[in-house]
């Protein structure tokens, strides 16, 4: 009788702490981190971490977890096809990115941008106007 109520607490407990499990938030950075334009893409993705650090030291009891993914466009539209790819397998709904606009223009062209919000600091051509 002891370890039938044991056990009940026991999955009880279990199924609490799946509950209170915190939500985890996958955050992606699309930018060059290597070939051209490589030095915009790192100092991007160091101010990106560091506002991460500060945010989890500020509000660590936070109700949800922030993941980071990185998605290097090497400064080349011709990594956009397989980098949409992955960011869809990974289940990445928010991209901070790209930083160029030959990039982002190739993302619209290719129609990629389904079910993924994309706010870029830098991207300026006249294009995206509209």
């Amino acid at each position: 009788m002891k370890i039938t109520i044991l056990l009940i607490c026991l999955l009880f407990l279990t199924s609490a702490c799946e509950y209170l499990r915190k939500e985890k938030i996958k955050i992606g950075l699309m930018g060059s981190f290597s070939g051209k334009y490589s030095d915009m893409g790192k100092e991007f993705r160091f101010g990106n971490m560091l506002a991460l650090k500060h945010f989890k030291n500020k509000y660590p009891n936070a109700a949800f977890e922030i993941e980071i993914k990185t998605y290097d466009t090497q400064g080349e539209p011709e990594t956009i096809k397989s980098l949409m790819e992955t960011v869809k397998q990974d289940g990445v709904k928010l991209i901070l990115g790209p930083l160029t606009s030959n990039i982002a223009r190739e993302i619209i062209d290719r129609q990629q941008i389904k079910d993924i919000l994309f706010l870029s600091p830098t991207v300026s051509s006249d294009f995206f106007s509209n």
